[in-house]
């Protein structure tokens, strides 16, 4: 039986992939990505960040490994669980929307 929690997290997961897909529609050029990426919901509030990481987990587990590993050194020396969940959504949405761009 699936969970409510893993169907949440399969919305979350497809509607982000939608996202970064419009930035990349829309965008002219590669500066705008990140700008996307710093302004996007996922990486401003906590309970989007939250489920984007979760989300990333399950579906693309190398890109949250790597991620992790990046959000440690592009934070402070003691960044709150808070903090750190907010850096990778940000790097999560970043990483994807160069990839997508890329891929054109």
């Amino acid at each position: 039986m699936i969970t409510k929690t893993y169907m949440n997290l399969k919305t979350t997961y497809t509607e982000w992939l939608d996202y970064c897909e419009a930035v990349v529609d829309e965008a002219e050029t590669i500066d705008q990505l990140e700008e996307a990426a710093n302004n996007s919901s996922y990486a401003i509030y906590y309970s989007q960040a939250w489920d984007l990481v979760c989300a990333v987990r399950e579906w693309e587990p190398e890109l949250f490994d790597e991620v992790n590993e990046d959000a440690t050194h592009y934070l402070a020396d003691k960044p709150t669980l808070l903090q750190h969940i907010s850096a990778a959504a940000y790097l999560m949405t970043h990483h994807k929307l160069e990839q997508i761009w890329e891929a054109r």
